[in-house]
């Protein structure tokens, strides 16, 4: 604001945008623990643009996330033998994807409009262990969720989640 010959206190500020903009913005990030075994990856994206009255905006992000057994931090069931470690997960592997947009302009006059939609979905896989008198392989659990949602505004909102089939 003192840059513009105003006030450094005001509560108000006034943006002004281009008449034309476009920006994209991409990140990926990758974790881990320092011992144990466990890893986690996100890739996002972003495209935002402005176009006279009209915006658009589009982004995206996935991220994977490996498991931890019980196994690689040195702990196991008092009543177990040591090997079933290797069958239980402390966190689960789990993977995410979501995707979004937006699209908003004038409709005429003083009334604009807004239509949004988002689709997300994540699965995660649990070993649970071995079940008894089963001589190989691990008890899993797998979960997956989704949804996609819509979102229009002309002004009243409507605003629905878009059911599963």
């Amino acid at each position: 604001a003192l840059q513009y010959g105003y006030r450094a206190d005001p509560k108000v500020v006034n943006i002004i945008t281009f008449e034309r903009f476009d920006s994209q913005f991409g990140q990926v990030s990758v974790i881990g623990a320092t011992d144990g075994g466990w890893a986690s990856a996100t890739a996002t994206a972003d495209h935002f643009q402005i176009s006279g009255d009209t915006r658009f905006s589009l982004n995206a992000a996935y991220t994977r996330s490996g498991n931890v057994l019980e196994s690689e931090r040195d702990l196991a069931q008092p009543s177990a033998p040591p090997d079933r470690g290797d069958l239980r997960t402390l966190v689960p592997r789990s993977e995410r994807v979501e995707i979004g947009g937006l699209v908003g302009r004038p409709l005429g006059g003083t009334i604009s409009g807004t239509l949004s939609a988002k689709f997300e979905h994540s699965e995660t896989r649990s070993l649970l262990g071995r079940e008894a008198g089963i001589a190989a392989g691990a008890l899993e659990r797998d979960i997956g969720t989704g949804s996609i949602a819509g979102c229009g505004t002309r002004p009243a909102i409507i605003c629905a989640p878009i059911p599963r089939s």
